[in-house]
This record gives C-alpha cells, sequence and structure tokens, in this order.
C-alpha cells in the first residue's frame, strides 16, 4: 500500500488481498476460482471465503468482503458501508447464512500516514504515525459485519469501526489475548458458553471470540434486556448448537450470526482442498457453491499455536 502511495497509484482491494496471501504462506493458503466461478446466480458482495483450522479439527468460517478506506476532499473518510444503496451488506449476510458462517468485513486503510491523524489510541503515540507498532498491525483489521447494518449509528462513523476493528495479525498471534466483557442482566449462558467467553482461547475459537466480543462492546452501551429464549443454530457438529438470543439495536442475534461458523470439525470441501488442491477440486467446489460470488477459499493453518 505504501509502495503504491509513493507510486501515486489508488490500490485496490483485490490487489492487496492477492499480495495478503501470497506474504502470508504456508500457513495461510488460498484456492481461487476463476473469474467465471466467482460470478454464483445471485451475487454475495463477498470476496473469499475463509476457513480457520485448529487442533482436533476445530475450525471456524468467516465469510470476508474487503473494504478500502477512502479519503474524500477535505480529508473525510469513507469505507462505502452502504455501498449500493446497502444491498451489498444484505447480500453479504444473506451469502453468510446459506454457507453458515460469519460475515465480516476486512477493513484495508492503507499505511499509518495515508489514514493520518487517525490512529491507535497508544498514550503518548510518537510523531511519525509510521514508527508506530499498532497502527502499522491496524493496516488489515476485521470488523463483524452485523455492526454495519443499514441504519446503525456505526455503519456511519468509519473512525468508530477503525476503533473497533482488531488487527488481522493479532488474530493469530497466541501471546495476544481477547479481554472478555461482562456478563449482561438476564443474559443465560450455557456452561459452555461461559467457559468460551471468559476464558483464554487460542487458534479457530480466539478468533471467533474476538468478533464476539467486537459486538459484545457496542452492545454493552445499548439499552433493553436479553430475551432468556435460546436460538437453535444447527447440527451436533456446531461447537455451540443452541444461543442466546441477545441483539443490537438493529440486525438479528449476534450470538448465532458469530458462532454458528464455529464447528467441531471443517465442512467436507474444506478437507477436499487441504488433501487434493487440483484446478479441478477447486472447480467442483466453485459449481458447488454457485449460489453465492466468491473470488475463492482461504485456508489458514493454526494446528499448534
Amino acid at each position: 500500500m505504501l509502495e503504491a502511495e509513493h507510486a501515486g497509484f489508488a490500490w485496490g482491494e483485490e490487489t492487496v488481498t492477492e499480495l495478503l496471501l501470497v506474504a502470508a504462506g504456508p500457513e495461510v493458503r488460498a484456492f481461487p476460482f476463476n473469474k467465471r466461478q466467482e460470478g454464483g446466480k445471485n451475487g454475495s458482495g463477498a470476496d473469499w471465503l475463509w476457513w480457520w483450522i485448529g487442533d482436533e479439527g476445530v475450525s471456524f468460517g468467516t465469510l470476508i468482503q474487503a473494504k478500502r478506506l477512502k479519503k474524500e476532499p477535505g480529508g473525510r473518510w469513507d469505507l462505502d458501508f452502504d455501498y449500493n444503496g446497502g444491498k451489498q451488506w444484505a447480500s453479504l449476510m444473506s451469502a453468510a447464512r446459506a454457507l453458515q458462517v460469519a460475515p465480516t468485513y476486512a477493513l484495508y486503510t492503507g499505511s499509518p500516514r495515508y489514514r493520518h491523524p487517525v490512529a491507535c489510541t497508544k498514550p503518548h503515540h510518537p510523531e511519525d504515525f509510521m514508527l508506530c507498532d499498532q497502527c502499522i498491525r491496524k493496516t488489515v483489521s476485521l470488523l463483524p459485519a452485523l455492526l454495519l447494518a443499514p441504519g446503525s449509528a456505526l455503519g456511519s462513523d468509519p473512525a468508530w469501526a477503525y476503533e473497533l476493528a482488531a488487527p488481522l495479525e493479532d488474530l493469530v498471534d497466541p501471546h495476544r489475548h481477547v479481554a472478555a466483557m461482562p456478563f449482561y442482566p438476564y443474559l443465560e449462558l450455557s456452561p459452555d458458553l461461559v467457559r468460551f467467553l471468559f476464558s483464554a482461547q487460542t487458534g479457530p475459537k480466539r478468533v471467533a471470540k474476538e468478533l464476539v466480543e467486537q459486538i459484545r462492546r457496542v452492545r454493552a452501551g445499548q439499552f433493553g434486556l436479553a430475551t432468556a429464549d435460546p436460538v437453535e443454530v444447527s447440527s451436533e457438529d456446531y461447537t455451540f448448537p443452541t444461543l442466546p438470543d441477545d441483539r443490537l439495536h438493529v440486525g438479528e442475534p449476534y450470538f448465532p450470526n458469530i458462532l454458528r461458523g464455529l464447528r467441531n470439525s471443517p465442512p467436507g470441501y474444506v478437507l477436499e482442498l487441504l488433501a487434493n488442491d487440483d484446478p479441478e477440486t477447486v472447480s467442483e467446489l466453485a459449481l458447488g457453491l454457485d449460489d453465492v460470488s466468491l473470488a475463492g477459499v482461504v485456508i489458514v493453518n493454526q494446528r499448534g499455536r
């Protein structure tokens, strides 16, 4: 991104994503679809289907849409969350629901100098933003798409979204931990969910927990009691088959929205890709997912981490 800025180019999401996936190997493997395979019948507005694979097969699936930070005249930020009148967001949510994974935005924010003066909340920030490791890590950050529902306050405030988003590399760093939020009044949690939320997690569970906690930080500032009724997620292969029906002011229940992507074992098509990633296998997978629009599948190996 910095090289493009120096050369006077407006870098794009596709180019940056490809460079990111190439540089992140071999732990991160990408299985790209060709242009014909990407289209789908309806289009999901998504870029890549990411699966995080951990020990004993524990896996977490996310459908990721990249969002490039744009600077409007006068220095105003724009992450274009309401692109196409909100249709892109709705398509992303619909496709993630069909795939039973967590709909997620990846924020591409350019270099710290590009996004100046917005920065991390680090005290005594260095005058040169390029010297701040935390700002550099924020260059690619993840944020649950549910927070950006049309009409939500967060969706109209790119700086707030940037502050709340979690750096991608922090999510795969075993030495960084996610701080748990307090219980909410009248929110009934199963013993398994309590252990998940209030214990240190690693691998795919760590990624899932961070996305849940991002939503819970926003929810903690909203009034309204949570219902005690649980939500049935799906089959026994899901780590949490029932979850609380707690909601933000806008949107569906957030626990199922994220944690339906957390599985005790990865889907069969992920195992097929890992075992045999020849073009024919990738092509068959693309045809099998022809109801959504994808650039491909990304598999992150977090086993033993």
